[in-house]
């Protein structure tokens, strides 16, 4: 929306002093009206018709009127009056009735060229461009204007002006009578017609002019913003005499109020109708573009919207782009449609070498309007590869690295795999269920680990997915296509394994998880059916996307995982006719079982090592070039590599699950006996087979999926379906290179005892492959720990207990909408007017801090702590801003810890403001502000004071400590409000020892002048000061003492020398034996005098020092006692 912007200037004027002037200018069309702060009578506000108007009513007789909403901002301003123009008024010439000339003469053009000159009057005095001017030309010399109309008979005050950069400045004021006219002409009868506005910047206005006696001269419309238009404002003439007439205006200027009167001059002046507003439409607003980046296409995906049209139908919507500049429709450019509305598109083919920009743009009747601007660069966009890093990324945390630690996890907490020794510690929390069940206190615990690796992989997926397909729209590229299948098998994967992990059993109705799909991230969790639905959506719409796809590597999904992981999907909701279909399919795309060499060493091929291993359908090759050490599956796993299993974290197979594997079965053979008993040494490995490896670097590969799986599921899915024939069939093929009398076994199975069959050799196929807990929930099976566990040994957990499913606690995530604000005033804040008060808890303080907002928003509760001043927050519930303008009022509490200034910095949607009030020392105080700070020594109980006026030393204005009160106390702080005058501060101990070397106490004020200071006393201790006049008297002594290493043998004094030598204050021994070596630092408060320090040594063979400082000067140099004393005098003057 545009907006005028209203200036009070304040404007010097070489020939003729100061002038001040309101100028209000419109942003889009320059217009600029000046007028001079004397010439106003009045200033109101009105409604007419819908539009609200802030009227400015002249001396005059001239009305400004201006949209308030078109209202931005008030400021002054002081122009130089040297970089104005100089100029003069030509006299006048050539005068009517109703018309004279008159011009200038430029003689400088200041600091700045010349942008508009001419000549305006008024009727009063000082007439400024704000009255009736003409406008003729631009540049410095001389110019000739034309005044008209004017009317018969009347004084006109006249001055030449000239505009440039720096402002507008007027020539010599001259004055001249027009002429009495014919005295039997009447001034027209005008009125002003119908407006009729449609779109675009013109508009149709009509008008009527009569006259009882006299000719019409000329008439037409005049129209102008803001200010009563007159003929002096943009005007039309058409023609003469009397009747109806119409007219065009032209020349409008966007989303603008204008004002429209007929008018009409006769020999007797010039007559106008009545004022006629309207507002012409804007350009299209409120533009919304999303971009997302990928990079490996060279594409870009852009959500984008046009929201307002401005009033006026929006005829084209697209987007364009640009690499050198801002784009226009001129540069690169896509028509994407009609209307308001959102709409997408994908760009493809760019060039990642540079840097583009992109702009929404949309064409209306007005014109064309672009929205903002927004650039892109390819070179460091997201590609699909950064998503299959995560799968395999190394975290900060030893068991964080992607699919293959979520695998240990599970496998641990469905108890086929225990963990049996343990040496570091990383898998203790989830052995003994302390990451189920326990308190989970930190981000890097497994459960907000796992949460976060997946939902990383769903949200880096969605940037592709909204880059290849902004708002579900497919890619018409095969590339593309291919790109796109795979990111949703990605986010799909991701969120099947979130609701294994954190759902005890499928419930399509129970809410757990939030789904996150687009750009838009909402927190709140929704019914996990809706994320089932989402999954089958992306598995579904990938595999058609893969088809005919050949994938680089095994890394990268094809349509055969995909299938795979549907099948999954299927399974887990109990959906076991499409899990058998998908499984089927899997299986007969060729993959082969994994032979039985391969399954356990010596076998050629075995070691589950080598991605190459024809049955693997998904997994990582791990190459020297990642870099990977130690946090890895392998250095958790293996015996044979560098790592953790090695060191004595041991994984083993649950002895239990161990004994149900016959002793003819070649998988049992892949366990270690003796001192590797039960460790899987012989189905993972490393080539070198030397005990914690040869090398640090991992180049094993990681098994993510292998076509042995859906074999398994394929025959669970047919028992459960009641096709044990089917079942048998496929378990044996399986089983005929496993076990011998495979036939036997399994076709003697039916029924539940062929399902539980299945189950078990899906366990001990799939050991340590992260299948066994997806078999146990889809199973609903309860697992029985064996004893080779070191946590929880022995004992029984069915599948839907709260220790086989992890939590994660969304109760602290916020859900609010960011607001849209334009504006937070931080310079108009308000407070109620109470006081902060030092060590006083704030019952009744609020400030309010006004805004302005373009469409409303929320904005959350907050709770800002104080910074200076600590012990405050300021609070505020959440809420809803209104519309257009208001206030967030904010509650301040707490205690004060200090006296200063406390600072608030509060930050919404971006706008910061940094607000501060002031802690007062002492409430209700219009005098001194003081506060006595006592630390005390080891008898509290026996310091007590006394605080008077000299003009009352009987009555004591305040005090404290009085019967022993201070008992228990270390430190106390006492505001005090004193008035002007004298005072005496009197501090006694009832043991008259003073308050000792730990003891002082401090009047200051709150300005940090100090009127008192002390604690070195015997029977009292008296100090006169006047308030706002610090006491000169007074020295901070620091005494610093250093040790040596036998600290018990030293002992020092402080001597009054002003007469006899006083002890006044004394320390040591130093008994505690982690004084050897150490500076010991006491401060007190001395008067002006002679003093002297002396330090002893009991044993006599010295070692200690010590030194004596004045504030920061010492007083003393550094002095080592050598012997059995040492002692040095010093002065305080």
């Amino acid at each position: 929306m545009k907006k005028y912007f209203i200036n009070i200037v304040l404007l010097l004027f070489l020939q003729f002093g100061f002038s001040q002037i309101v100028e209000v200018t419109h942003l889009s069309n320059g217009t600029d009206l000046q007028l001079p702060v004397e010439s106003i009578d009045s200033v109101n506000v009105v409604n007419y018709n819908s539009a609200t108007l802030k009227r400015v009513y002249q001396n005059n007789g001239d009305i400004l009127s201006i949209a308030v909403e078109d209202i931005d901002s008030i400021t002054f301003l002081m122009p130089n009056v040297n970089n104005l123009p100089s100029l003069s008024t030509v006299p006048v010439t050539n005068d009517s009735p109703t018309s004279l000339l008159s011009g200038g003469i430029i003689t400088s053009e200041g600091g700045s060229p010349i942008t508009q000159r001419g000549v305006c009057w008024n009727t009063m005095p000082n007439p400024t461009i704000a009255n009736n001017f003409t406008i003729d030309g631009t540049g410095t010399g001389s110019f000739i204007s034309d005044l008209y109309p004017l009317n018969p008979s009347t004084v006109y005050y006249i001055r030449a002006y000239a505009t440039n950069d720096n402002g507008t400045n007027y020539g010599n004021q001259i004055s001249f009578t027009t002429s009495n006219p014919d005295q039997s002409a009447d001034l027209p009868e005008v009125i002003t017609g119908e407006l009729i506005y449609n779109d675009g910047l013109t508009a149709l206005g009509s008008g009527s002019v009569s006259i009882n006696s006299g000719t019409i001269t000329s008439r037409g419309l005049c129209w102008a913003i803001g200010a009563t238009p007159t003929i002096n404002s943009i005007h039309s003439l058409e023609g003469s005499g009397t009747g109806v007439f119409s007219s065009s205006l032209y020349d409008l200027q966007p989303d603008t109020l204008y004002r429209v009167r007929a008018f009409a001059s006769s020999d007797a002046g010039i007559a106008y109708g009545e004022e006629v507003l309207f507002r012409t439409h804007d350009l299209p607003s409120q533009f919304e573009t999303t971009l997302y980046n990928y990079l490996e296409n060279g594409t870009v995906g852009l959500d984008m919207g046009v929201l307002y049209n401005g009033g006026s139908d929006i005829t084209e919507r697209g987007v364009c782009w640009s690499t050198e500049g801002v784009p226009t429709i001129e540069s690169d450019m896509l028509a994407l449609g009609t209307g308001e509305g959102v709409f997408n598109k994908t760009i493809t083919n760019l060039n990642s070498n540079e840097v583009y920009s992109f702009r929404v743009y949309a064409t209306n009747g007005i014109g064309t309007s672009y929205g903002p601007l927004i650039t892109a660069s390819l070179d460091g966009s997201l590609s699909l590869d950064d998503i299959y890093y995560l799968l395999y990324e190394s975290g900060t945390r030893h068991y964080d690295f992607g699919q293959k630690g979520v695998d240990i996890f599970t496998d641990i907490l469905c108890g086929d795999m225990a963990l049996s020794q343990t040496a570091y510690g990383w898998y203790n929390r989830t052995s003994n269920y302390d990451d189920t069940i326990g308190e989970v206190s930190s981000s890097d615990n497994p459960p907000a680990l796992i949460y976060d690796y997946y939902f990383r992989v769903i949200n880096n997926a969605n940037t592709i997915i909204q880059s290849l397909a902004p708002s579900g729209s497919l890619p018409t590229n095969q590339e593309d296509q291919w790109v796109l299948g795979q990111v949703l098998a990605l986010r799909g994967y991701a969120y099947f394994y979130l609701t294994q992990l954190y759902q005890e059993q499928y419930n399509p109705s129970e809410i757990i998880l939030p789904l996150h799909v687009g750009s838009q991230y909402d927190v709140n969790p929704v019914p996990i059916g809706d994320i089932y639905n989402q999954m089958l959506s992306d598995f579904s719409t990938a595999i058609n996307l893969l088809d005919n796809y050949t994938r680089p590597n095994k890394l990268h999904i094809d349509k055969t995982v995909a299938q795979g992981l549907l099948a999954y999907v299927y399974a887990s909701m109990g959906d076991y006719l499409n899990a058998k279909i998908l499984a089927d399919t899997v299986i007969g795309n060729g993959t082969p079982l994994t032979n039985a060499a391969e399954l356990t060493y010596p076998g050629a091929g075995s070691g589950f090592n080598d991605v190459n291993t024809s049955s693997w359908l998904w997994g990582k090759d791990l190459s020297i070039d990642d870099g990977i050490q130690l946090i890895q599956w392998w250095g958790h796993i293996d015996y044979f590599t560098y790592g953790y299993a090695w060191a004595g974290d041991r994984k083993s197979i649950d002895d239990l699950l161990y004994s149900q594997i016959s002793d003819d079965d070649i998988r049992k053979n892949q366990f270690g006996t003796g001192g590797t008993a039960l460790q899987p040494i012989n189905k993972f490995f490393d080539l070198s087979r030397t005990a914690g490896g040869i090398v640090q670097e991992i180049t094993n590969d990681l098994i993510f999926m292998r076509s042995d799986e859906f074999y398994l599921l394929s025959a669970e899915c047919a028992a459960r379906l009641g096709d044990d024939s089917s079942a048998r069939t496929i378990m044996v093929n399986l089983l005929n290179d496993r076990i011998s009398g495979a036939n036997q076994i399994v076709n003697s199975l039916s029924g539940q005892t062929l399902i539980d069959f299945i189950y078990l050799q899906t366990r001990i196929e799939l050991w340590g492959e992260g299948k066994s807990y997806l078999a146990m929930k889809r199973n609903d099976a309860t697992v029985t720990r064996g004893t080779n566990h070191v946590f929880r040994a022995g004992e029984t957990f069915a599948h839907d207990m709260d220790e086989l499913t992890f939590d994660i606690n969304f109760e602290n995530i916020s859900t609010y909408s960011p607001p849209q604000l334009e504006f937070l005033n931080c310079e108009g804040v308000v407070d109620n007017g109470n006081e902060l008060i030092y060590g006083e808890a704030v019952t009744n303080f609020t400030f309010q801090i006004p805004y302005t907002t373009q469409a409303g928003g929320n904005y959350e509760a907050m709770s800002i702590q104080s910074d200076g001043v600590e012990g405050l927050t300021a609070s505020i519930e959440s809420g809803v801003f209104d519309e257009l303008q208001g206030v967030l009022e904010f509650t301040i509490t707490g205690i004060p810890s200090s006296y200063g200034t406390a600072e608030f910095a509060v930050s919404i949607d971006g706008k910061d403001c940094n607000i501060s009030f002031e802690v007062v020392l002492v409430g209700n105080c219009s005098a001194y502000q003081t506060i006595l700070t006592i630390n005390f020594n080891d008898a509290p109980e026996e310091t007590y004071w006394e605080l008077y006026s000299t003009s009352d030393t009987l009555t004591p204005l305040f005090s404290g400590g009085i019967n022993g009160s201070y008992s228990g106390m270390s430190s106390i702080g006492i505001p005090i409000c004193l008035e002007d005058g004298d005072y005496d501060l009197l501090f006694y101990d009832t043991s008259n020892n003073g308050m000792g070397i730990n003891g002082n106490y401090r009047l200051e004020g709150v300005n940090g002048e100090i009127y008192a200071c002390g604690g070195v006393f015997t029977d009292s201790e008296s100090t006169l000061f006047t308030t706002g006049v610090e006491t000169a008297d007074i020295h901070e002594i620091t005494i610093e003492i250093q040790l040596d290493d036998w600290p018990d043998e030293t002992t020092w004094q402080i001597f009054d020398l002003s007469g006899d030598p006083t002890v006044i204050i004394s320390g040591g021994p130093y008994v505690n034996p982690d004084d050897d070596f150490t500076i010991k630092s006491y401060n007190f408060c001395l008067a002006s005098g002679n003093y002297g320090i002396a330090v002893y040594d009991s044993y006599g063979d010295g070692g200690s020092a010590y030194t004596v400082f004045n504030g920061t000067t010492p007083l003393t140099a550094f002095t080592e006692v050598v012997s059995s004393s040492s002692s040095t005098a010093f002065t305080l003057n």
